[in-house]
């Protein structure tokens, strides 16, 4: 591993092939029954990832973005705001709608009863636009 760590070290581009040539004179026990994927693997590949420079970020990488902060006492305007309390209601509304059609799938007795709820998918999705999304 010293003798691999080197080398990457002073060449940062050596060759897997040499690296492993050279292994094999050091210690021709460790490298027996070892293939070159085997010794990638084990030596160049683990000192590159641990101990080499790492990458620079491409140009124009996304950073995760944060959510703006409200002022002072803004939160708890916005929470009492007519449009929050129509997507509390809407919310509501949509999951009353959902736990009935799992309810109704969960009813279901014999594979023709799941069928039907099934084929009455569009009563339920009418039924949560009929909530104010339609507009």
């Amino acid at each position: 591993m010293d003798m691999v760590r080197r080398e990457l070290v002073q060449n940062p581009d050596v060759n897997n092939a040499v690296l492993f040539e050279k292994a094999q004179q050091i210690d021709p026990a460790a490298m027996n029954g070892v293939d070159r994927r085997q010794f990638n693997a084990r030596y160049p590949l683990q000192v590159k990832r641990r101990e080499m420079a790492p990458r620079p970020k491409k140009p124009g990488a996304a950073k995760p973005r944060r959510r703006a902060r409200l002022p002072d006492g803004a939160a708890a305007v916005a929470a009492g705001s007519p449009l929050s309390v129509f997507r509390t209601m809407a919310r509501d509304g949509v999951r009353d709608v959902l736990l009935r059609f799992a309810q109704d799938m969960a009813n279901a007795e014999t594979r023709g009863d799941l069928v039907n709820v099934v084929a009455s998918t569009d009563q339920y999705v009418d039924q949560i636009l009929a909530l104010g999304f339609s507009e």
